[in-house]
Order: C-alpha cells, then structure tokens, then sequence
C-alpha cells in the first residue's frame, strides 16, 4: 500500500480524488467503524475512475503493534488500486490511549497541525482546486462522525476557500447523543454533530433512527450562525443537505469466507477451541455468540443477563455461551465477564469469553459454530457483526422497534426482534429490566427449534449476500458525483 503521496493529475477530470478523513482505519482498527471504513475505501478502489486519500490517526506503540494493523495491499486489492490510494495517518502521543470513538478519544489530536510538513502538502494538494475549472472540479471530501469533520475543519482554519469550492459528504456512523442520559453530554455531541451537518453538501446515515436523529441536529444547528471554533460562521450551501440512507455493505472477505466450504475449527480462538474439545460431543452450532465491543453503550451486559436467565435450557440443549469483544471500558468490561462467570451455564457447560479483536478467519471459525447471534444493543448505528453472522446462516436476536440499523436489511424473516429497553449506565448488577420474561422465554423456544433456526439463517443468508462492496461502491459514487455537481452549480461564472 501506497504510505505516502500519490501522484494527482490535476488535468484528469476523469478521475475522482476522494480524500477522506477517518479516526480508524487499518492502524490497529478496533471497531465496526474502522472496518466499515475499510470496506468503503476498497468499494471506491474497485472504480477505476477513482483515487482515494485517507487522513486516519494512528495509536502510538505503547498501545498497539504492527501485527495488529489491517493495511490494504495486494494480493488482497490489486496492484493497479494500490497504486490509486495513499494513507497518511498522525501518531498519537502515549498517553493517548486507543480503542474509543467518544469525546474521551483523541479526537483533539486530529488536526492537520499533527501531520508532517511534507503530509500537509500532499493533503493540500489532493484538495486544491482551479477555480472555476472543470478539469480541477473532480474534488470531494468525505469526513468520517464528528472526528473526521473536526479534522477537516483543521485544515479549513488553514485555507478557507475550500469551504467554497470543495464538496463535503458528510458519513454519519453513529449518533453519539443517541442513548446519552447526560443533558451536558447530550448538548456537547449534538454540537460537534451540528457543526459537521451544516457544512456538509449531502449527508449520510446508517440507518432510518439516525435519519431522524440528524434532521433534528440540523433543524437546531440551523439557528446558530456564528461559531467561538474553526472559522466556519455560515452553512455556504443555499440548498439544506439532503439526508440519505446507505447502509454498509458485507465486507468482501467475510463474503468470500462464508462461500467457503473449509473447515474453520483450526482457527477458532484457543478459548472455544478448548472447550469444544473439553466436550468432545457438542453439537456442530453449539455456540450462542455475542460479539461487541465491551463498552456501556453496547450493552453487553444484556447479553449477561440472557445467559443467567437462559441457563438452564441452554445446558440442556447443549449451548455454550460465547463472548466476544475487546475492553474499551475496562471497569464495564470487568463487570460483564464476572456476571458470565458467576451464571449458571459457567458451573454446568462453561462459558466462552474471547477478549482481543477478532480475525476475519477467527470470526468465521466462530460464526460457523453459531446457532444465534445476540445482539445486545438497545441502539445501534448498524451493527455489522448481525450482517456477517448472518451470512454465514445464522439469525441474530436484535431489538425491535428498527433502532438497529440492521434491521433494516435483516426484517423479521431474517432475524429474531425482540425488545430490549436502554440500560442505564448506573445500573450496576440490577439488569431485571434488561429483558422481558417473554423475551427470554421467546429465544428459548428458537434455541429449541432448529428448523427454525436454519430457516431464519437462511434468509438471512440471502439477504446479506445480496448487498457487497460493489453495489455499495456503485452508489456510494452517485452520491458523491452528486455532490461534486451540486457543489459546481453555487460557484459563481
């Protein structure tokens, strides 16, 4: 993979030059965004019309190592799109930590300051623009939440006419004010959030709840005209940003893995591994998995909760529950794994908990195992893991109500929607009201029917199947193009 700069033809209005700023991207990724971001860029790659540059954060090596990097390079993306997309990535200080996307990352470090004087060049020159040139008009900018807006407004403080010429896409990946209790909290993300809508030519949310979300952050941004940060004091389009739906795609390597006929179980982690082993007769799918990143606002505890009140039938029908997912919250995290631990099924059958970021394969191996997937988030933006179970047949359990993106793609046919009410953060080892008795009493019924099961799976399956990288890439480009248009008709003659 190209690392540093790319040559840009500014006489080419062939070519697209996406530049794109994300926190997470392949240094060390931890999250469903920084995959999704991953997909993105490979969607964009597969045109031939277009080159992308990734701005992207990178943790410093007190937090991560090089092993733990997902790099785009051959033979994974071809030579040809290698040599069409650069990656410039700042390095974060030490005591920066990694793995968090809130307010308590280091957002405040994603600045194009932080970037080496030759970076900001190769940056500024991907961006720059012959005014009123068409051959110089082929220029978009994608930023990637709030974090990504706050870097590209770093380098707008730097040249301001950008505002004016260059496009802004605007790709929402989650509302961070969704599930907030905290009305500080609330106010500061929907401010940050703000500012980024206001500017941005055409917007992009995951899901239909934060459809709805944005429009109001706007419809309230709106009214504020002057800003103490950066030097954005007006939204510069005369037309409102429009707010469209473009949900993430399967990943291409997950699509590939799960048309696979290999045998996974070698790559299963030594945790499932060991204790499939330790049986020796479980059945094929004996996992029921949770796969999440340990934090509040991922609910996990929900899952734990799932486990003590399903125990018995899952020791009966020879389930083993199945945890996986990194700490991004250790003191959360710590919580959730005692209450599995101290669960009725850990006594009987064992429990599963895998802590480190999952492989492609390892996920495989591990979906490959599944009967259900639980997805425990009483809100999610998407929820990418409920995609990627699925294409290997296997349904997830998802709350109702379409406030997880998935569901959108994955309707009751092909999934099992259950309520599942926001857990407060102080909630502590009480979680009676995390689940309703029926709920339960409703997954336990699935778990013993594996007919229905397979058959939810395998909608599920065909569902998933049906929306890659290519037909996301394909769109994701109309919109872009759109905005690139939009963008050149307020320019003046």
């Amino acid at each position: 993979m190209t690392m540093a700069s790319s040559e840009i033809d500014h006489d080419d209005d062939s070519i697209m030059q996406v530049v794109l700023f994300s926190y997470e991207f392949t240094y060390s990724p931890f999250s469903g965004n920084g995959l999704l971001t991953r997909s993105l860029v490979k969607s964009l790659l597969r045109l031939e019309m277009c080159r992308v540059m990734v701005v992207c954060c990178r943790p410093h090596d007190d937090h991560a190592t090089d092993s733990s990097n997902k790099h785009l390079a051959p033979p994974e993306i071809t030579t040809e799109q290698a040599s069409r997309l650069s990656v410039h990535a700042a390095t974060l200080k030490p005591e920066s930590g990694w793995r968090r996307l809130d307010r308590d990352s280091a957002w405040q470090e994603f600045i194009i300051s932080n970037y080496s004087p030759s970076q900001q060049m190769d940056i500024f020159r991907a961006l720059h623009l012959r005014d009123h040139s068409p051959k110089g008009s082929r220029r978009v900018v994608c930023a990637i939440d709030w974090t990504g807006f706050h870097a590209w407004d770093s380098v707008l403080s730097m040249q301001n006419n950008l505002t004016q010429t260059v496009p802004l896409v605007y790709l929402n990946f989650r509302v961070y004010s969704s599930g907030v209790s905290n009305p500080a909290e609330h106010e500061w993300y929907n401010h940050m959030e703000g500012r980024a809508l206001r500017y941005a030519t055409r917007i992009l949310a995951l899901s239909d709840v934060d459809r709805i979300s944005l429009q109001s952050i706007l419809s309230a941004s709106n009214d504020v005209h002057n800003e103490n940060n950066g030097i954005l004091t007006n939204n510069l389009n005369s037309i409102p940003p429009s707010i469209e739906l473009l949900l993430p795609p399967l990943r291409a390597d997950i699509d590939e893995l799960a048309r696979s006929d290999t045998n996974f179980d070698p790559y299963l982690p030594i945790e499932a591994a060991n204790i499939i082993q330790r049986h020796g007769s479980l059945k094929e799918r004996c996992f029921v998995t949770c796969v999440v990143r340990l934090s509040p606002e991922k609910d996990a505890l929900r899952f734990a909760h799932f486990v003590e009140a399903a125990s018995h039938t899952l020791a009966k029908h020879g389930y083993i529950p199945l945890l996986a997912g990194a700490a991004a919250d250790k003191e959360y995290a710590t919580l959730v794994k005692n209450k599995l631990l101290s669960s009725e099924c850990a006594s009987k059958g064992g429990v599963v908990i895998v802590e480190s970021f999952l492989s492609e394969v390892e996920l495989a191996a591990i979906f490959k195992r599944t009967a259900i997937n639980f997805h425990p988030c009483a809100y999610d933006a998407f929820g990418m893991t409920i995609v990627e179970a699925a294409a290997f047949g296997v349904p997830s359990a998802v709350a109702s109500g379409g406030r997880v993106g998935a569901s959108k793609l994955l309707d009751a046919n092909a999934s099992f929607p259950i309520p599942m009410p926001p857990i407060p953060h102080n909630a502590g080892h009480d979680l009676s009201n995390s689940l309703l008795p029926e709920s339960v009493a409703k997954l336990e019924e699935v778990l013993r029917d594996y007919m229905q099961l397979e058959t939810v799976g395998v909608c599920a399956q065909q569902k998933a199947f049906a929306w890659g990288e290519a037909a996301y890439g394909s769109t994701l480009y109309k919109h872009l193009s759109w905005s690139i248009d939009q963008k050149s008709m307020l320019l003046p003659n």
